[in-house]
């Protein structure tokens, strides 16, 4: 168990790279395009001010952008990567509620792992309320996860499809 949660902090700190070099990537391409651009003006606008506002908007615009696209491209790959297809037996299920957050639906199995039932937008699932509803305690069942388990962040691997394992 130990192993499965350094797995998954690496797993997020390299997310977390991939985000940093999108963003990197992105100001290089920008500085290639202002080096071109200081080029270009070097030759025909020698006597126009303005440049270094123009130069700052656009260094700026790439970093809120760049960064932007990382966060949305980590946030994915942590909801919507790692799937699994276990068979786990229900040990208990309850609702997580958290103030102002909406609840979180989560079930425990008889490894103690816990999961999540969450609707998935990319999915195309909006059945986690009827998903839930259909697991009952002490049943075993095979289901698909995505997702990891990260405790700092409240994560869990999300339930996203069941079938009843008939004994």
């Amino acid at each position: 168990m130990e192993r499965l949660i350094i797995i998954a902090n690496i797993f997020i700190v390299m997310q977390i790279l991939v985000a940093v070099g999108i963003t990197s990537f992105t100001i290089l391409v920008i500085a290639a395009i202002v080096d071109k651009i200081k080029e270009w003006r070097s030759k025909k606008m020698k006597n126009e001010k303005g440049f270094g506002e123009i130069l700052f908007c656009v260094i700026a615009g790439a970093i809120i952008i760049g960064s932007i696209m990382g966060i949305f491209i980590w946030d994915y790959k942590i909801t919507y990567g790692n799937v699994k297809n276990l068979e786990i037996t229900v040990k208990d299920k309850y609702i997580k509620r958290s103030g102002s957050e909406e609840d979180k639906y989560l079930v425990v199995d008889t490894d103690g792992n816990t999961y999540q039932v969450t609707d998935l937008a990319f999915k195309g699932k909006w059945n986690s309320t009827d998903l839930y509803n259909q697991l009952e305690i002490g049943k075993t069942y095979k289901v698909e996860t995505s997702g990891i388990r990260n405790g700092f962040m409240s994560l869990y691997p999300n339930i996203n499809r069941i079938e009843n394992v008939e004994k």
